[in-house]
C-alpha cells in the first residue's frame, strides 16, 4: 500500500510539473543563440561561393561576407527554431501529462510510468534534431538566394537529387527555371511554395542562372 501511495504521489506530482510547464514553455525564451553557427557555416558556404563565380567574366564579388547577411541568418534560425521549439515542446508536455494521468488511472505503475518517460525522451530528440536540421537547411537557402542575388541572378534552376527520395512534386520541378522572387508550388495538396531547400526536409538545389554583360 505503501508502495502505491508514493507512485501515485509521484503520478500527481508530475502532472501538477507538465501542467505549469505547458504554459511556462510558450513564454519563456529558449536562450538559444547562434552567433558561432552561423559565422562557421556562412565562411563555408561563402568559400563556395566564391569558387562558383570567381571566374565568371564581368563578375566582381568581395571575398567577405556581408554583414547584414549573416545577420538575416541569425535572426531566421533563432526565429524559426525558437518559434519551433516552443511549439512542439508545448504540445509534447501536453501529451506526456495526458499519458501520465492515463498510467495514474490504470494503477499508477512506476514501471510503466518509466517507459512512457524514457519513450517520449527518444521522440524529443528526434524532433528536436529534425528542427535543427530544417532551419540549417533554411538559412544555407537564405544565404545562397541574397549572394546570387547581390551579383544579378533573378532566376534558378531547380535540381533535385534524382534518387527514391524525392518528393513527386519537386521532382515535377526538376531542371525547370523559376525566380527567386516568385518561387514555384512544392506541395500541390496545399498549394505551399518555396525555393529549393526551404521546404521541410528538402534536399533539392538551386542552380543560379547568372546574367551578366561581357
Amino acid at each position: 500500500m505503501a508502495s502505491k501511495a508514493k507512485s501515485e504521489k509521484l503520478h500527481k506530482a508530475l502532472i501538477v510539473l507538465l501542467e505549469v510547464m505547458a504554459v511556462n514553455l510558450l513564454l519563456a525564451p529558449t536562450g538559444i543563440n547562434f552567433s558561432n553557427t552561423v559565422d562557421r557555416i556562412g565562411t563555408d558556404l561563402q568559400k563556395q561561393f566564391l569558387d562558383t563565380v570567381t571566374d565568371i567574366k564581368g563578375i566582381t564579388v568581395s571575398s567577405e561576407v556581408p554583414a547584414g547577411i549573416l545577420k538575416s541568418m541569425r535572426e531566421r534560425l533563432v526565429e524559426g527554431t525558437d518559434f519551433e521549439i516552443k511549439n512542439f515542446t508545448s504540445e509534447l508536455t501536453q501529451e506526456l501529462r495526458a499519458k501520465v494521468q492515463q498510467n495514474l488511472f490504470a494503477g499508477g505503475r512506476a514501471d510503466r510510468l518509466q517507459k512512457i518517460l524514457e519513450a517520449e525522451y527518444g521522440i524529443a530528440k528526434r524532433r528536436a534534431r529534425f528542427i535543427a536540421e530544417n532551419e540549417t537547411s533554411l538559412a544555407v537557402s537564405l544565404f545562397r538566394q541574397e549572394r546570387y542575388k547581390e551579383i544579378g541572378s533573378t532566376q534558378y534552376i531547380w535540381g533535385t537529387s534524382h534518387d527514391a527520395k524525392v518528393r513527386k512534386d519537386h521532382e515535377t520541378l526538376d531542371q525547370r527555371a523559376f525566380s527567386w522572387s516568385s518561387p514555384p508550388i512544392v506541395d500541390t495538396a496545399t498549394g505551399r511554395r518555396a525555393n529549393p531547400g526551404e521546404d521541410y526536409n528538402c534536399r533539392c538545389v538551386a542552380i543560379p542562372i547568372i546574367n551578366y554583360n561581357d
